[in-house]
Protein backbone atom coordinates (compact mmCIF):
# COMPACT_ATOMS: atom_id res chain seq x y z
CA UNK A 1 0.00 0.00 0.00
CA UNK A 2 3.02 2.33 0.59
CA UNK A 3 4.55 1.58 -2.08
CA UNK A 4 1.48 2.37 -4.46
CA UNK A 5 1.25 5.43 -2.54
CA UNK A 6 5.13 6.39 -3.32
CA UNK A 7 4.45 5.36 -7.27
CA UNK A 8 1.66 7.45 -7.77
CA UNK A 9 2.60 10.00 -5.58
CA UNK A 10 6.37 9.81 -7.89
CA UNK A 11 4.38 9.82 -11.08
CA UNK A 12 2.06 13.11 -10.41
CA UNK A 13 5.18 14.90 -9.28
CA UNK A 14 7.55 13.63 -12.03
CA UNK A 15 6.29 16.26 -14.97
CA UNK A 16 6.56 18.88 -12.39
CA UNK A 17 9.80 18.22 -11.13
CA UNK A 18 11.17 17.95 -14.85
CA UNK A 19 9.85 21.32 -15.55
CA UNK A 20 11.32 23.00 -11.91
CA UNK A 21 14.35 21.58 -13.88
CA UNK A 22 14.19 22.49 -17.31
CA UNK A 23 12.81 26.22 -15.78
CA UNK A 24 16.08 26.93 -13.77
CA UNK A 25 18.42 26.15 -16.59
CA UNK A 26 16.79 28.35 -19.47
CA UNK A 27 14.60 30.72 -17.23
CA UNK A 28 11.15 29.23 -18.79
CA UNK A 29 9.21 29.26 -21.12
CA UNK A 30 7.03 32.47 -20.59
CA UNK A 31 3.30 33.72 -21.51
CA UNK A 32 2.74 36.75 -23.48
CA UNK A 33 1.08 38.31 -20.82
CA UNK A 34 4.68 38.69 -19.12
CA UNK A 35 6.44 40.80 -22.49
CA UNK A 36 5.70 44.21 -22.91
CA UNK A 37 6.46 44.61 -26.57
CA UNK A 38 8.08 48.14 -27.73
CA UNK A 39 7.76 49.22 -31.40
CA UNK A 40 11.26 47.57 -31.85
CA UNK A 41 10.14 44.89 -30.98
CA UNK A 42 6.74 44.68 -32.72
CA UNK A 43 5.92 41.50 -34.44
CA UNK A 44 7.62 38.97 -32.14
CA UNK A 45 6.64 37.30 -28.93
CA UNK A 46 8.73 35.71 -25.96
CA UNK A 47 10.35 32.37 -26.49
CA UNK A 48 12.60 32.20 -23.08
CA UNK A 49 12.72 34.35 -20.05
CA UNK A 50 16.20 34.94 -19.34
CA UNK A 51 15.81 36.80 -15.87
CA UNK A 52 16.59 35.49 -13.14
CA UNK A 53 19.77 33.52 -11.51
CA UNK A 54 22.84 34.18 -13.46
CA UNK A 55 26.27 33.32 -12.76
CA UNK A 56 29.33 35.23 -11.85
CA UNK A 57 32.04 35.01 -10.31
CA UNK A 58 31.46 36.34 -6.82
CA UNK A 59 28.33 33.76 -7.12
CA UNK A 60 24.80 33.90 -8.43
CA UNK A 61 23.00 37.19 -9.36
CA UNK A 62 19.39 37.87 -9.66
CA UNK A 63 18.51 39.60 -12.85
CA UNK A 64 17.42 42.34 -12.82
CA UNK A 65 19.73 44.08 -10.83
CA UNK A 66 22.17 47.42 -10.17
CA UNK A 67 25.16 47.14 -8.57
CA UNK A 68 26.54 50.65 -7.36
CA UNK A 69 29.62 49.94 -5.99
CA UNK A 70 31.20 46.97 -8.56
CA UNK A 71 33.92 48.18 -11.28
CA UNK A 72 33.47 45.23 -13.37
CA UNK A 73 30.91 42.17 -13.69
CA UNK A 74 31.12 39.05 -15.73
CA UNK A 75 28.13 37.33 -16.28
CA UNK A 76 27.03 34.32 -17.49
CA UNK A 77 23.64 32.28 -18.46
CA UNK A 78 23.45 28.65 -19.89
CA UNK A 79 20.52 28.18 -22.54
CA UNK A 80 19.11 25.34 -23.46
CA UNK A 81 16.47 26.16 -26.66
CA UNK A 82 13.22 23.75 -26.99
CA UNK A 83 14.67 20.88 -29.38
CA UNK A 84 11.45 21.12 -31.85
CA UNK A 85 13.70 24.33 -33.62
CA UNK A 86 13.01 24.58 -37.46
CA UNK A 87 15.91 25.74 -39.20
CA UNK A 88 14.04 28.56 -40.92
CA UNK A 89 12.22 30.02 -37.79
CA UNK A 90 14.46 33.16 -36.67
CA UNK A 91 15.08 33.98 -32.82
CA UNK A 92 16.60 37.37 -31.46
CA UNK A 93 18.45 38.15 -28.19
CA UNK A 94 16.32 41.42 -26.48
CA UNK A 95 17.66 43.19 -23.99
CA UNK A 96 16.20 45.68 -22.49
CA UNK A 97 18.82 47.81 -20.58
CA UNK A 98 22.74 46.78 -19.57
CA UNK A 99 24.79 49.79 -17.99
CA UNK A 100 26.90 50.90 -18.14
CA UNK A 101 29.62 49.44 -20.80
CA UNK A 102 28.44 45.98 -22.55
CA UNK A 103 30.13 42.89 -24.17
CA UNK A 104 27.06 40.80 -25.67
CA UNK A 105 29.10 37.06 -26.24
CA UNK A 106 26.98 34.03 -27.89
CA UNK A 107 28.84 30.85 -27.50
CA UNK A 108 32.63 33.93 -27.66
CA UNK A 109 30.87 35.37 -30.35
CA UNK A 110 30.83 39.25 -29.85
CA UNK A 111 27.45 40.09 -30.73
CA UNK A 112 27.34 43.86 -29.71
CA UNK A 113 29.20 46.43 -27.79
CA UNK A 114 27.09 48.97 -26.08
CA UNK A 115 28.00 52.40 -24.23
CA UNK A 116 23.92 53.52 -23.64
CA UNK A 117 22.56 51.93 -20.16
CA UNK A 118 18.67 52.73 -21.15
CA UNK A 119 19.01 51.12 -24.98
CA UNK A 120 16.95 48.31 -26.54
CA UNK A 121 19.37 45.34 -27.80
CA UNK A 122 17.67 43.13 -30.73
CA UNK A 123 20.53 40.76 -32.13
CA UNK A 124 19.34 38.15 -34.52
CA UNK A 125 20.59 34.49 -33.69
CA UNK A 126 21.04 32.38 -36.54
CA UNK A 127 20.34 28.93 -36.40
CA UNK A 128 23.73 27.30 -37.07
CA UNK A 129 24.85 29.20 -33.51
CA UNK A 130 22.30 27.69 -31.49
CA UNK A 131 23.72 23.87 -29.91
CA UNK A 132 21.59 21.18 -28.95
CA UNK A 133 23.34 20.61 -25.51
CA UNK A 134 22.99 24.30 -24.58
CA UNK A 135 24.26 27.80 -25.53
CA UNK A 136 25.97 30.07 -22.98
CA UNK A 137 25.04 33.97 -23.03
CA UNK A 138 27.93 35.95 -21.74
CA UNK A 139 27.76 39.55 -20.92
CA UNK A 140 30.56 41.71 -19.66
CA UNK A 141 30.16 44.91 -17.88
CA UNK A 142 32.48 47.93 -17.09
CA UNK A 143 32.16 51.30 -15.90
CA UNK A 144 33.74 53.07 -18.75
CA UNK A 145 31.57 54.78 -21.35
CA UNK A 146 30.14 57.91 -21.80
CA UNK A 147 28.76 60.10 -19.56
CA UNK A 148 24.51 60.97 -19.51
CA UNK A 149 24.02 64.26 -18.21
CA UNK A 150 20.82 63.13 -16.88
CA UNK A 151 21.94 60.64 -14.77
CA UNK A 152 24.30 61.60 -11.36
CA UNK A 153 27.03 58.18 -11.51
CA UNK A 154 27.56 55.10 -13.80
CA UNK A 155 26.59 51.85 -12.14
CA UNK A 156 26.28 48.40 -13.29
CA UNK A 157 23.81 45.82 -14.34
CA UNK A 158 21.09 44.04 -16.32
CA UNK A 159 18.38 46.47 -14.87
CA UNK A 160 15.43 45.60 -17.55
CA UNK A 161 13.89 42.49 -19.42
CA UNK A 162 16.26 39.76 -21.28
CA UNK A 163 14.62 37.27 -23.81
CA UNK A 164 14.98 34.91 -26.41
CA UNK A 165 12.25 36.12 -29.24
CA UNK A 166 10.65 34.56 -32.29
CA UNK A 167 8.33 35.52 -34.74
CA UNK A 168 4.42 36.17 -33.88
CA UNK A 169 1.89 35.73 -36.62
CA UNK A 170 -0.69 37.01 -34.13
CA UNK A 171 -2.29 40.64 -34.63
CA UNK A 172 -2.38 42.68 -31.53
CA UNK A 173 -2.28 46.45 -30.73
CA UNK A 174 0.77 48.06 -29.44
CA UNK A 175 0.19 49.87 -26.44
CA UNK A 176 2.41 52.97 -26.85
CA UNK A 177 2.36 56.39 -25.51
CA UNK A 178 2.14 59.60 -27.64
CA UNK A 179 5.41 61.40 -28.51
CA UNK A 180 5.12 65.23 -28.38
CA UNK A 181 8.08 67.72 -29.04
CA UNK A 182 6.33 70.64 -27.30
CA UNK A 183 4.75 71.32 -24.60
CA UNK A 184 3.41 74.49 -22.45
CA UNK A 185 3.37 72.55 -19.24
CA UNK A 186 5.52 69.30 -18.71
CA UNK A 187 6.43 67.47 -15.98
CA UNK A 188 9.89 65.52 -15.44
CA UNK A 189 9.81 62.15 -13.50
CA UNK A 190 12.51 60.64 -11.90
CA UNK A 191 12.56 56.92 -12.14
CA UNK A 192 13.49 56.07 -8.70
CA UNK A 193 11.78 54.55 -6.23
CA UNK A 194 12.42 55.75 -2.86
CA UNK A 195 13.31 52.36 -0.89
CA UNK A 196 17.39 51.71 -1.22
CA UNK A 197 17.21 54.50 -4.41
CA UNK A 198 16.68 51.07 -7.25
CA UNK A 199 16.23 52.34 -10.06
CA UNK A 200 12.21 51.09 -10.98
CA UNK A 201 10.34 53.33 -13.44
CA UNK A 202 7.83 50.77 -13.42
CA UNK A 203 6.87 51.31 -9.69
CA UNK A 204 7.34 54.82 -10.22
CA UNK A 205 5.12 55.36 -12.77
CA UNK A 206 2.50 53.44 -11.49
CA UNK A 207 2.22 55.59 -8.29
CA UNK A 208 2.80 58.92 -10.00
CA UNK A 209 -0.40 58.07 -12.26
CA UNK A 210 -2.86 57.27 -9.91
CA UNK A 211 -3.97 57.72 -7.08
CA UNK A 212 -4.19 61.40 -4.86
CA UNK A 213 -0.87 62.25 -5.24
CA UNK A 214 -1.03 61.77 -8.95
CA UNK A 215 1.34 64.17 -11.55
CA UNK A 216 -1.26 66.31 -14.11
CA UNK A 217 -3.59 63.90 -15.91
CA UNK A 218 -3.03 64.95 -19.74
CA UNK A 219 0.31 66.94 -19.34
CA UNK A 220 3.53 65.47 -20.89
CA UNK A 221 5.63 63.73 -18.82
CA UNK A 222 9.75 64.38 -19.71
CA UNK A 223 11.82 61.38 -18.59
CA UNK A 224 15.93 61.26 -17.88
CA UNK A 225 16.24 58.81 -20.25
CA UNK A 226 14.53 55.88 -22.02
CA UNK A 227 11.85 54.21 -19.68
CA UNK A 228 11.28 50.44 -19.62
CA UNK A 229 8.53 49.00 -22.13
CA UNK A 230 6.60 48.34 -18.60
CA UNK A 231 6.82 52.14 -17.92
CA UNK A 232 5.72 53.08 -21.33
CA UNK A 233 2.68 50.68 -21.15
CA UNK A 234 1.36 52.47 -17.83
CA UNK A 235 1.40 56.17 -19.91
CA UNK A 236 -0.11 55.11 -22.67
CA UNK A 237 -2.61 53.36 -20.38
CA UNK A 238 -2.86 56.38 -18.26
CA UNK A 239 -3.33 58.40 -21.64
CA UNK A 240 -0.42 60.25 -20.75
CA UNK A 241 1.98 61.59 -23.49
CA UNK A 242 5.79 62.02 -23.61
CA UNK A 243 7.71 65.19 -24.40
CA UNK A 244 11.23 64.29 -26.23
CA UNK A 245 13.13 67.07 -23.99
CA UNK A 246 12.68 69.33 -21.34
CA UNK A 247 14.01 72.18 -23.62
CA UNK A 248 10.26 71.67 -25.47
CA UNK A 249 8.55 73.02 -22.49
CA UNK A 250 7.70 76.70 -21.31
CA UNK A 251 7.64 75.39 -17.69
CA UNK A 252 7.98 72.28 -15.89
CA UNK A 253 7.83 70.39 -12.75
CA UNK A 254 9.66 68.04 -11.28
CA UNK A 255 8.29 64.77 -9.48
CA UNK A 256 9.70 62.15 -7.29
CA UNK A 257 13.50 62.40 -5.96
CA UNK A 258 17.55 62.27 -6.64
CA UNK A 259 18.75 59.62 -4.82
CA UNK A 260 22.71 60.40 -5.87
CA UNK A 261 24.73 63.28 -6.21
CA UNK A 262 23.02 64.75 -9.69
CA UNK A 263 24.67 67.55 -11.68
CA UNK A 264 23.23 70.79 -10.21
CA UNK A 265 23.53 73.02 -13.46
CA UNK A 266 21.15 69.75 -15.22
CA UNK A 267 19.30 68.70 -12.57
CA UNK A 268 17.64 71.55 -10.40
CA UNK A 269 17.97 69.70 -7.34
CA UNK A 270 16.26 71.87 -5.41
CA UNK A 271 12.82 71.61 -7.11
CA UNK A 272 13.28 67.44 -6.19
CA UNK A 273 12.27 65.72 -2.61
CA UNK A 274 15.37 66.24 -0.95
CA UNK A 275 17.76 62.75 0.80
CA UNK A 276 14.69 62.47 3.52
CA UNK A 277 12.23 62.48 0.95
CA UNK A 278 10.19 65.44 1.85
CA UNK A 279 9.09 67.35 -0.88
CA UNK A 280 10.87 71.03 -0.86
CA UNK A 281 8.66 74.16 -1.03
CA UNK A 282 9.27 74.08 -5.10
CA UNK A 283 8.32 70.93 -5.02
CA UNK A 284 5.79 69.97 -8.26
CA UNK A 285 4.74 73.52 -9.08
CA UNK A 286 5.29 74.51 -12.59
CA UNK A 287 8.34 76.70 -13.17
CA UNK A 288 9.84 78.80 -16.34
CA UNK A 289 12.74 77.93 -17.64
CA UNK A 290 13.84 81.64 -16.37
CA UNK A 291 13.05 80.68 -12.74
CA UNK A 292 14.65 77.40 -12.68
CA UNK A 293 17.86 78.67 -14.19
CA UNK A 294 17.58 81.35 -11.55
CA UNK A 295 19.98 80.35 -8.68
CA UNK A 296 18.10 79.37 -5.49
CA UNK A 297 19.66 80.72 -2.07
CA UNK A 298 19.47 77.88 0.83
CA UNK A 299 18.83 78.68 4.04
CA UNK A 300 20.97 80.41 6.08
CA UNK A 301 22.32 79.63 9.27
CA UNK A 302 20.52 82.04 11.22
CA UNK A 303 21.99 82.13 14.75
CA UNK A 304 26.02 82.30 13.38
CA UNK A 305 24.43 84.85 10.72
CA UNK A 306 23.22 86.83 14.11
CA UNK A 307 26.74 86.51 15.97
CA UNK A 308 28.54 87.41 12.35
CA UNK A 309 26.79 90.67 12.35
CA UNK A 310 27.06 91.15 16.15
CA UNK A 311 30.93 91.50 15.38
CA UNK A 312 31.51 94.96 13.88
CA UNK A 313 28.58 95.94 16.80
CA UNK A 314 30.98 94.93 19.74
CA UNK A 315 34.13 96.23 17.37
CA UNK A 316 32.35 99.91 17.36
CA UNK A 317 31.72 99.53 21.30
CA UNK A 318 35.00 98.31 22.15
CA UNK A 319 36.22 102.17 19.86
CA UNK A 320 33.54 103.69 22.02
CA UNK A 321 34.74 101.97 25.14
CA UNK A 322 38.33 102.72 24.37
CA UNK A 323 39.09 106.14 21.93
CA UNK A 324 35.82 107.83 23.45
CA UNK A 325 37.23 110.63 21.60
CA UNK A 326 37.87 109.51 17.80
CA UNK A 327 34.59 107.62 18.15
CA UNK A 328 32.22 110.80 18.47
CA UNK A 329 35.13 112.34 15.48
CA UNK A 330 33.69 109.27 13.41
CA UNK A 331 31.26 111.60 11.83
CA UNK A 332 33.47 114.46 11.01
CA UNK A 333 35.88 112.24 9.19
CA UNK A 334 34.05 112.78 6.24
CA UNK A 335 33.37 116.72 6.35
CA UNK A 336 36.89 117.61 8.30
CA UNK A 337 39.67 115.15 5.87
CA UNK A 338 42.15 117.98 5.98
CA UNK A 339 42.22 118.68 9.90
CA UNK A 340 42.71 114.67 10.54
CA UNK A 341 45.37 114.66 7.96
CA UNK A 342 47.29 117.58 9.72
CA UNK A 343 46.55 115.51 12.69
CA UNK A 344 48.70 112.28 11.34
CA UNK A 345 51.27 113.99 9.78
CA UNK A 346 51.99 115.96 13.33
CA UNK A 347 52.11 112.45 15.28
CA UNK A 348 49.09 113.70 16.80
CA UNK A 349 46.55 111.49 15.52
CA UNK A 350 46.26 108.21 17.58
CA UNK A 351 48.92 106.13 20.31
CA UNK A 352 49.98 102.84 19.89
CA UNK A 353 47.19 101.09 21.82
CA UNK A 354 44.37 103.49 20.26
CA UNK A 355 46.03 102.43 16.36
CA UNK A 356 46.13 98.59 16.90
CA UNK A 357 42.24 98.99 18.26
CA UNK A 358 40.94 101.05 15.57
CA UNK A 359 43.10 98.54 12.65
CA UNK A 360 41.70 95.39 14.67
CA UNK A 361 38.07 96.88 14.59
CA UNK A 362 38.76 98.27 10.48
CA UNK A 363 39.80 94.06 9.82
CA UNK A 364 36.73 93.05 11.83
CA UNK A 365 34.34 95.13 9.52
CA UNK A 366 35.80 93.93 6.46
CA UNK A 367 36.21 90.48 7.53
CA UNK A 368 32.51 90.46 8.33
CA UNK A 369 31.36 92.16 4.96
CA UNK A 370 33.89 90.04 2.80
CA UNK A 371 32.55 86.70 4.63
CA UNK A 372 28.97 87.75 4.43
CA UNK A 373 29.26 88.78 0.62
CA UNK A 374 30.84 85.15 0.12
CA UNK A 375 28.23 83.09 2.43
CA UNK A 376 25.81 84.46 0.05
CA UNK A 377 27.44 83.52 -3.08
CA UNK A 378 28.17 80.19 -1.62
CA UNK A 379 24.10 79.73 -0.36
CA UNK A 380 23.00 80.78 -3.67
CA UNK A 381 25.21 79.02 -5.41
CA UNK A 382 26.82 81.81 -7.91
CA UNK A 383 30.26 81.03 -6.25
CA UNK A 384 31.87 81.93 -10.29
CA UNK A 385 30.96 85.38 -9.61
CA UNK A 386 34.57 85.53 -7.91
CA UNK A 387 36.32 84.77 -11.14
CA UNK A 388 36.34 87.99 -12.12
CA UNK A 389 40.02 88.25 -13.28
CA UNK A 390 40.53 84.33 -13.72
CA UNK A 391 38.79 81.17 -13.74
CA UNK A 392 41.81 80.07 -11.20
CA UNK A 393 40.55 82.29 -8.75
CA UNK A 394 42.05 81.64 -5.40
CA UNK A 395 38.52 82.14 -3.53
CA UNK A 396 37.07 80.06 -6.20
CA UNK A 397 38.94 77.50 -5.92
CA UNK A 398 39.31 77.35 -2.39
CA UNK A 399 35.01 77.95 -1.99
CA UNK A 400 33.77 75.68 -5.09
CA UNK A 401 32.64 72.25 -4.33
CA UNK A 402 32.45 72.25 -0.81
CA UNK A 403 29.84 73.80 1.42
CA UNK A 404 31.59 76.13 3.88
CA UNK A 405 29.39 77.41 6.93
CA UNK A 406 29.17 81.16 7.78
CA UNK A 407 31.57 80.90 10.41
CA UNK A 408 34.25 78.74 8.31
CA UNK A 409 34.00 81.61 5.95
CA UNK A 410 34.61 84.60 8.54
CA UNK A 411 37.56 82.57 9.82
CA UNK A 412 39.02 82.13 6.36
CA UNK A 413 38.29 86.03 5.29
CA UNK A 414 40.23 87.17 8.77
CA UNK A 415 42.82 85.01 7.95
CA UNK A 416 44.10 86.70 4.83
CA UNK A 417 43.34 90.46 5.90
CA UNK A 418 45.85 89.68 8.66
CA UNK A 419 48.23 87.85 6.49
CA UNK A 420 47.64 90.49 3.87
CA UNK A 421 48.01 93.57 6.34
CA UNK A 422 51.19 91.95 8.61
CA UNK A 423 53.01 91.93 5.37
CA UNK A 424 52.01 95.21 4.13
CA UNK A 425 53.32 96.98 7.53
CA UNK A 426 56.42 94.58 8.11
CA UNK A 427 57.21 95.71 4.31
CA UNK A 428 56.63 99.76 5.06
CA UNK A 429 58.93 99.08 7.79
CA UNK A 430 61.49 97.80 5.78
CA UNK A 431 61.27 100.60 3.19
CA UNK A 432 60.77 103.07 6.26
CA UNK A 433 64.21 101.75 7.46
CA UNK A 434 66.20 101.99 4.19
CA UNK A 435 64.86 105.08 2.61
CA UNK A 436 64.92 106.99 6.37
CA UNK A 437 61.58 107.54 6.91
CA UNK A 438 60.41 108.33 10.35
CA UNK A 439 57.49 106.80 11.74
CA UNK A 440 56.62 105.24 7.84
CA UNK A 441 54.78 102.42 8.92
CA UNK A 442 52.70 104.20 12.05
CA UNK A 443 52.01 107.23 9.96
CA UNK A 444 50.34 104.71 6.95
CA UNK A 445 48.29 102.57 9.25
CA UNK A 446 46.72 106.24 10.73
CA UNK A 447 46.32 106.78 7.12
CA UNK A 448 44.85 103.20 6.52
CA UNK A 449 42.20 104.24 9.40
CA UNK A 450 41.07 107.23 8.12
CA UNK A 451 40.76 106.38 5.00
CA UNK A 452 38.53 103.28 6.22
CA UNK A 453 36.26 104.91 8.96
CA UNK A 454 33.52 105.58 9.20
CA UNK A 455 32.47 104.99 4.81
CA UNK A 456 33.43 101.20 5.38
CA UNK A 457 29.96 100.71 7.19
CA UNK A 458 28.68 101.44 4.21
CA UNK A 459 28.70 98.20 2.16
CA UNK A 460 27.81 95.99 5.40
CA UNK A 461 24.34 97.15 5.15
CA UNK A 462 22.39 95.37 2.29
CA UNK A 463 24.58 92.25 3.12
CA UNK A 464 22.78 92.36 6.64
CA UNK A 465 19.37 91.31 4.62
CA UNK A 466 21.07 89.67 1.82
CA UNK A 467 20.74 86.38 3.06
CA UNK A 468 17.31 86.49 3.96
CA UNK A 469 16.12 87.56 0.69
CA UNK A 470 14.48 86.22 -2.26
CA UNK A 471 16.88 85.52 -4.84
CA UNK A 472 15.31 88.48 -7.29
CA UNK A 473 15.58 90.92 -4.15
CA UNK A 474 19.42 89.46 -3.70
CA UNK A 475 20.31 90.31 -6.74
CA UNK A 476 19.13 94.22 -6.00
CA UNK A 477 21.25 94.38 -2.87
CA UNK A 478 23.92 92.60 -4.63
CA UNK A 479 24.07 96.09 -7.13
CA UNK A 480 23.59 98.09 -3.99
CA UNK A 481 26.63 96.59 -2.35
CA UNK A 482 28.50 97.07 -5.31
CA UNK A 483 28.10 100.57 -5.29
CA UNK A 484 28.89 101.37 -2.01
CA UNK A 485 32.27 99.05 -2.19
CA UNK A 486 32.89 101.06 -4.85
CA UNK A 487 31.84 104.82 -3.40
CA UNK A 488 34.16 103.39 -0.61
CA UNK A 489 36.99 102.07 -2.38
CA UNK A 490 36.91 106.07 -4.36
CA UNK A 491 36.82 107.96 -0.79
CA UNK A 492 39.91 105.24 -0.07
CA UNK A 493 42.08 105.59 -2.93
CA UNK A 494 41.35 109.25 -2.95
CA UNK A 495 42.29 109.89 0.89
CA UNK A 496 45.14 107.56 0.37
CA UNK A 497 46.46 109.60 -2.53
CA UNK A 498 45.76 112.90 -1.01
CA UNK A 499 47.78 111.65 2.23
CA UNK A 500 50.97 110.35 0.43
CA UNK A 501 51.20 113.94 -0.89
CA UNK A 502 50.44 115.58 2.34
CA UNK A 503 52.73 113.43 4.76
CA UNK A 504 55.48 112.75 2.68
CA UNK A 505 55.37 114.62 -0.41
CA UNK A 506 56.19 111.61 -2.73
CA UNK A 507 56.22 112.09 -6.27
CA UNK A 508 52.53 111.33 -8.73
CA UNK A 509 54.50 108.09 -10.16
CA UNK A 510 55.22 106.53 -6.49
CA UNK A 511 51.75 107.06 -5.38
CA UNK A 512 50.50 105.47 -7.97
CA UNK A 513 52.98 102.44 -7.76
CA UNK A 514 51.68 102.22 -4.08
CA UNK A 515 47.93 101.92 -4.58
CA UNK A 516 48.49 99.44 -7.25
CA UNK A 517 50.81 97.11 -5.77
CA UNK A 518 49.54 97.78 -2.12
CA UNK A 519 45.87 98.64 -2.44
CA UNK A 520 44.75 96.30 -5.45
CA UNK A 521 47.23 93.97 -6.03
CA UNK A 522 46.68 91.70 -3.28
CA UNK A 523 42.68 91.66 -4.19
CA UNK A 524 44.05 90.75 -7.68
CA UNK A 525 45.99 87.72 -6.73
CA UNK A 526 42.73 86.80 -4.62
CA UNK A 527 40.43 86.84 -7.50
Amino acid sequence: MILLFVFNFGSRCLPVLILFLHVGVTGGLVEAANFVPSPLTSGLKPLVDLTGKWSSVKGGIEVPFIDMEATEIQLSRWIILPEDQDPDRQLYLYLEGLAWTSEIYWNDQLLKVSQDPFAEHLLPIDYDWIHPTGDQLRIHLSLEGTDYSLYPEHFLGIHRAVFILEKDTAQFQLSYPEVVSYASKAVVLAPWQEKNAVLNDTEVFSRYTNGLFAIPKNIPVCLPFRPSNAALKILAESGIPILLSAEGADSLAFYNYYPLACKPKTLFPEFWRGPDLRPGKEYGSFQGWKELRMPKVKDPDHLTLLCLLLLPVFGMLAIRIGIPRVYESLPEYLSKTQIYLELIGNNKYLKTGQRFLMNFVRIILTGVTISLFLYYLNLSGILERLSVLSEESFLYQVLSGSSFSALEIMGLSIFVLLIVNTLKYMLLNVAGSVFRLNNFSPTIQSLDIFASFPLNILPLLPLIFISFADVRVGEVLLIIWYIFLFIYLIRRFILIYTGLTRLFSFPTSLKFLYICFLEILPWILLL
